[in-house]
């Protein structure tokens, strides 16, 4: 399963034609074009030469970014923040008050991604209804065919007698990873700057645990946690908490186990992994303290 599914060609080609247009691009493909210059998948400095076009031509079009954008960037302490931003006008005028800077770019760049990838969960067709039968006798009864056992459903998966070293299988073939348990019985997944670890269920609970370390060595401030409900305002699944000890902030997401499918667990952990190798950089710049791993800037490009 690809990481990173971004595609120059799944962006409107409305926005393609004025990027290009904008940043010099002349050819009958912009896509291609764009590719070209800035790579299968752009960097911060696409960003950079192009944020007044992603702010008229993009932010201004699709609100899912621009409000994700808009939390973000407020919760790092960018730009002028004037009250509630909920609106389109208010939420454009906030953006043209940010600096681009690398924060800003970093933070860009990500939504800009995400935008560029295709849809993850196509919308299912309706059912087609039966054709109407005509109103004729019915023939004698013929005894009904014998009908085969219910299967499971395609992409579910059985609960295995053994679910630990389900757990494990999946892990290394589908994300590419050798996995080990610590002492604790946990499997640690790196990813980024951080280290996912997956907790299969105790005796007690019926979840499998995904979390992810954020920042450590923090001085805790109201701002930290205005910080960390901006983010799981962003996060449909993945919560972020401080641990009971006040020392570490984590991101973590709960499955339940008897109803768990390979695609949703690679799926949970990429979330999570992807989440927190993006936010724990961006606390770590505005609040201090220290990442699980050093921070790398490597990508893979498809």
């Amino acid at each position: 399963m690809p990481r990173y599914r971004y595609s120059w060609t799944n962006l409107p080609e409305e926005l393609l034609d004025r990027l290009a247009g904008d940043l010099g691009f002349a050819g009958d493909d912009p896509a291609a074009e764009l590719r070209a210059y800035y790579g299968a998948r752009p960097k911060p400095n696409f960003i950079q030469d192009a944020w007044p076009t992603l702010l008229d031509s993009w932010l201004a079009n699709d609100d899912a970014s621009r409000e994700r954008i808009v939390d973000e960037l407020s919760a790092a302490g960018l730009g002028e923040v004037t009250g509630h931003m909920r609106s389109k006008k208010v939420q454009l005028a906030y953006l043209e008050s940010c600096r681009n800077a690398k924060s800003l770019r970093d933070i860009v760049l990500s939504a800009f991604l995400a935008a560029g990838e295709p849809a993850q969960h196509p919308v299912p067709t309706s059912p087609k209804r039966p054709a109407e039968t005509s109103e004729q006798e019915p023939s004698e009864a013929e005894p009904p065919e014998e009908q085969p056992a219910p299967t499971q459903p395609d992409g579910e998966d059985e609960e295995p007698e053994d679910f630990d070293a389900w757990v494990d299988d999946t892990i290394s073939e589908y994300l590419g990873v050798s996995v080990d348990r610590d002492p604790d019985g946990d499997l640690a997944v790196p990813h980024g700057s951080t280290i996912v670890y997956v907790r299969t269920r105790e005796e007690d609970s019926p979840f499998v645990e995904i979390s992810a370390h954020l920042l450590s060595g923090f001085k805790p401030s109201d701002d930290i946690f205005k910080a960390m409900n901006a983010i799981n305002a962003q996060l449909p699944l993945a919560k972020t908490t401080v641990n009971s000890d006040g020392t570490v902030i984590l991101m973590s997401a709960e499955l339940f186990a008897e109803e768990l499918t390979q695609q949703a667990l690679v799926s949970t952990i990429e979330l999570v992994g992807d989440a927190a190798d993006h936010y724990d950089s961006l606390l770590k710049k505005r609040f201090g303290g220290h990442t699980r791993l050093d921070d790398t800037d490597d990508v893979v490009d498809i």
